[in-house]
């Protein structure tokens, strides 16, 4: 049972389902945008498909169990696959180099046939000398009356695949390693605003920085004529015990990274100065202050607040501009009870929702921000390692092949000596065949020059 159970788990038959699986979860990961909030997710998929989602954990699909579960198994597959063969090949390897392999392969379809005049004490020395030129190393031994020489080369191809072996596990451990013990986070931030925490993109939870980070200059480039975004950049600088050690202009693709962090530039925005104002219909009552986007406005002694979450300076709408527009939530703890909009010009419009709150709202200056995605990923050096380890095991896979080599000579009653060359390689076979081809032709010109 044991054995069967190992034969199992180290089957190639397993490796390659697993590999399918993964990237068919893979597939879905790209397919399905992570980690949104649940409204966005019913704006983009509807309902249904939402629920479905949310049922199979695809919102967080390369964090889910069973994508765990698929990587953990994988790296067993080929951990024991490893342990078992690999023993058997360094043996093989070390025993060509130790001992005269036991067979002579007189089948091999890689063959020369020679005679010769040549005494054997002669033809010997020149046999082993161009022997020793192609091949690392050469061994020699005598069998009656004949002598067999054997040569080798290509030997640390046998361990290529167990490198890959090797750099898939390297590499599922980086990758775990950053899942677990880096982030992702998001940092807002105005001109000569400065921060000493990010929130966490996936829990919501702040995480303290060793240093600040301060935003000295946001710089916006637009297309004439379309008002696009063509490029946007930010000049931050690390602050550390109230000293600048470091200040860098980030752009796309070129990040300022400092103590295993790096700044991102992924976005721009701009807040205005919100004054949300909510009136009790029941008795006039109101209670207003400035807000931001994200931050609530909650009711004093309910269980009720509204948020505003996005605000527009000009919409378009029912046939005309209704100007400034604020989209709110209104919420009750956590739970969101709806959201709807408010137009600044037309203030007594929320008296459509016939809620018990009246809300209007009114906008001041705008100032923009930069954001910032702020990455801490301890995995990647490990990544790297196990490339490295990927191609080495590519190169010693496809590019360096296992050939071995015997040479007999013969002497014959005629006082003739025949030389017999056999090859033996599992790649490459049509050039191997060319080589051994040619190895009986350099040993059979220099028999002739001697003879």
């Amino acid at each position: 049972m044991v054995k069967r159970v190992l034969d199992f788990l180290s089957s190639l038959r397993l490796t390659i389902t697993l590999l399918i699986l993964i990237s068919a979860a893979s597939l879905i990961g790209t397919l399905v945008v992570q980690n949104k909030s649940p409204q966005e997710y019913e704006e983009i998929y509807g309902p249904v498909l939402t629920n479905l989602i949310h049922f199979t954990g695809a919102t967080d699909l390369y964090h889910s169990w069973y994508f765990q579960f698929m990587l953990a198994f994988l790296s067993l597959n080929l951990t024991i696959c490893t342990l078992e063969r690999l023993p058997r090949i360094w043996r093989r390897i070390q025993n060509e180099r130790a001992q005269f392999p036991a067979h002579l392969p007189e089948k091999s379809p890689f063959q020369a046939r020679l005679e010769s005049s040549t005494p054997l004490e002669q033809a010997a020395p020149m046999v082993e000398q161009t022997l020793q030129s192609g091949f690392s190393q050469v061994q020699m031994r005598e069998a009656g009356s004949d002598r067999i020489f054997f040569a080798a080369r290509g030997s640390l191809s046998l361990l290529g695949p167990y490198l890959t072996h090797l750099a898939i596990l390297v590499i599922i451990a980086g990758a775990l390693v950053g899942s677990f013990l880096g982030f992702k986070a998001f940092l807002p931030l105005h001109e000569g605003q400065r921060a000493d925490r990010v929130q966490n993109e996936m829990t919501g939870v702040p995480i303290p920085l060793p240093f600040s980070v301060r935003c000295e200059r946001f710089t916006l480039e637009t297309y004439p004529g379309t008002g696009q975004p063509k490029s946007y950049k930010s000049l931050l600088t690390i602050l550390q015990a109230g000293r600048q050690v470091i200040q860098k202009e980030i752009e796309v693709n070129h990040p300022l990274r400092y103590q295993g962090l790096s700044f991102y530039q992924a976005s721009y925005g701009q807040d205005s100065q919100i004054r949300l104002i909510a009136t009790k219909v029941a008795d006039g009552s109101s209670i207003g202050r400035e807000v931001s986007i994200g931050e609530a406005l909650t009711i004093p002694g309910e269980d009720i607040s509204f948020m505003p979450v996005e605000y527009w300076p000009s919409m378009s709408g029912m046939g005309m501009d209704t100007g400034p527009t604020l989209a709110v939530e209104e919420r009750q703890g956590n739970q969101v009870l709806q959201q709807f909009k408010l137009f600044s010009r037309f203030p007594n419009f929320d008296r459509e929702r016939k809620d018990r709150y009246v809300l209007r709202f009114t906008a001041g200056a705008a100032s923009k921000w930069t954001g910032l995605q702020v990455v801490k990923d301890p995995g990647v050096p490990v990544i790297w390692a196990g490339c490295i380890l990927m191609m080495l095991g590519i190169y010693f896979s496809f590019f360096i092949y296992h050939r071995r080599v015997w040479v007999r000579l013969r002497p014959v009653s005629s006082g003739k000596l025949i030389v017999e060359v056999f090859g033996q390689t599992r790649k490459t076979q049509g050039i191997f065949e060319k080589q051994v081809a040619h190895l009986g032709q350099t040993l059979a010109e220099k028999l002739k020059q001697n003879s």
